[in-house]
């Protein structure tokens, strides 16, 4: 009996190694998604502030816009353009950022509940188990509740950064396109 009960933990424990082994490739992989998805998008960010710049630049020259109205209306396009470039870079850190963040988190409630597994396979006891069980449910709703304000926390900075750059130019071309006209 002790025997098959050592064979039993043995082969536990060798089940818990691959699957941690699996979860560090699974990290891996999601980070490499992550940096992929951020070189895309960054890319499209900077074709649409291209192609938006040349459309003010053609939207100018359509209207017959000259002189110091002209040169009013492509500053404040290109200040625009600028701040969307901006706000896109800004939303793009942020994102990357969050998902470090998130695949950290997840990473390190896998290897709590890779030791809570652990240590529910080599209790001796029913109260022992029930015991370690209620302690894995305890810690994993706490790490949901802090795992979560923290990404709120850092979507909001986010937020408040990439509208504060938004904000600027926008208020300020306004009032100088009202002069203009």
């Amino acid at each position: 009996m002790a025997s098959s009960t050592k064979d039993i933990r043995e082969r536990n424990l060798e089940s818990l190694e691959s699957a941690r082994e699996v979860a560090r490739q699974l990290a891996d992989t999601a980070k490499q998604a992550a940096e992929v998805t951020q070189e895309t998008v960054r890319v499209a960010i900077d074709t649409a502030s291209q192609t938006l710049q040349r459309s003010a630049d053609q939207f100018v020259r359509s209207f017959g816009l000259s002189g110091r109205e002209g040169e009013e209306l492509a500053r404040l396009s290109t200040r625009n353009i600028e701040a969307i470039t901006e706000c896109g870079a800004i939303l793009m850190r942020g994102f990357q950022d969050i998902s470090r963040e998130w695949l950290s988190l997840a990473q390190h409630r896998l290897q709590k509940n890779l030791e809570g597994v652990q240590t529910l396979a080599t209790c001796q006891t029913m109260q022992d188990a029930v015991a370690a069980q209620t302690e894995l449910v305890r810690d994993n709703i706490q790490q949901i509740v802090e795992s979560s304000r923290q990404l709120a926390e850092a979507s909001a900075k986010v937020a408040s950064e990439a509208a504060q750059t938004l904000s600027g130019p926008a208020k300020d071309g306004q009032a100088r396109l009202k002069r203009v006209a």
